[in-house]
């Protein structure tokens, strides 16, 4: 043999091992991707073919492998999520602009991303009305998460100047949004549900299109949403475990107090 082959298999076989390694990695963290600029330096185009064939024969070989990498995906995945949600809790319930209902530093949180024009939020509702009677240690976390409407969006963002202006008035207010039997379309709905709890609709409209901290709070809820993979409403948090969707039972809520006592 050759000692230019010798050369070209000992370097290619560096090159492979390097390769190796960088598999290893990308099973525990990522789907294998295209080559980047820094790979496209170290293998040239035949080199770069050769590899790629020993890599695809291999895993055809062994399927298992990739059932091992999917799952460790999935893994990594949840532990991601599972990191946000204890950060998104942390600042959620420090944060004086998320409306609350009972005290931040309660034991037992509920955070809820809700739509005023969302049925199964009105369904939801009366359980988690009874979840803060039954535990009066428990706080209720309102996250605005207009994404139904236009009107969804003003409404939240009337809900939010109110807050500001009444904690009080605001839970009225958005009992008053929450118990509606139907859409919620027009601005003349609005101001009927603000009027009725005691607040000068035209002044709340006005501060929820000027106030910059309240554009940044539903842009700041829309972001924390995507991140948490919410992709409608309601969905939960409580005590640190994630529920999606309608809860059609109680129970649901009481396992999981019970299990955080």
């Amino acid at each position: 043999m050759s000692a230019s082959v010798l050369f070209h298999r000992s370097r290619l076989g560096r090159k492979a091992a390097l390769l190796a390694l960088s598999l290893s990695a990308l099973w525990g963290s990522a789907a294998l991707a295209a080559p980047d600029e820094a790979t496209q330096d170290v293998f040239d185009a035949k080199e770069q073919a050769a590899i790629e064939q020993i890599v695809h024969d291999y895993l055809l070989a062994h399927p298992e492998i990739l059932v091992d990498t999917a799952r460790a995906l999935e893994q990594a995945q949840q532990q991601m999520q599972q990191e946000l949600i204890t950060t998104a809790i942390d600042e959620l319930r420090t944060n004086d602009l998320i409306p609350v209902r009972g005290a931040r530093d309660a034991k037992h949180y509920l955070i809820e991303f809700y739509d005023v024009n969302c049925g199964y939020c009105k369904v939801v509702r009366p359980l988690t009305h009874r979840l803060v009677e039954e535990n009066p240690d428990l706080a209720i976390f309102y996250i605005e998460f207009p994404i139904l409407s236009e009107t969804s969006v003003k409404a939240a963002a009337i809900g939010l100047a109110l807050y500001q202006q009444d904690p009080e008035m605001y839970l009225a207010y958005q009992e008053k949004t929450m118990t509606y039997e139907g859409k919620i379309t027009t601005e003349e709905q609005l101001r009927e549900f603000v009027t009725a709890v005691g607040g000068d609709y035209d002044k709340l409209a006005a501060q929820a299109m000027t106030d910059i901290k309240i554009q940044r709070a539903l842009r700041a809820n829309m972001t924390l949403g995507q991140n948490l993979g919410v992709r409608g409403t309601p969905f939960f948090i409580l005590d640190g475990e994630v529920i999606r969707g309608a809860i059609k039972d109680y129970s649901v809520f009481a396992d999981i107090i019970s299990r955080h006592q």
